[in-house]
């Protein structure tokens, strides 16, 4: 929204809450930045099989968006 810096955005507030509730933490791990609105969510079963995917999608966020530092 405008006059909003990338900390703790109304958008992310709100897909933090529809995240939480439509996707269980007994699937899925969540994962905040606060800092920079961002969310990711990654599902249990993928994490135990590959451990260093959110290392890998931090890595990608970084790549993807020049204020992701």
């Amino acid at each position: 929204m405008e006059g909003e810096t990338e900390y703790l955005t109304k958008r992310f507030r709100v897909y933090c809450r529809i995240m939480a509730t439509r996707f269980t933490e007994d699937v899925f791990e969540h994962y905040q930045i606060l800092q920079k609105s961002a969310y990711i969510m990654i599902r249990k079963s993928e994490l135990e099989n590959h451990p260093q995917l959110l290392q890998l999608f931090t890595e990608k966020f970084i790549q993807l968006y020049d204020y992701f530092d």
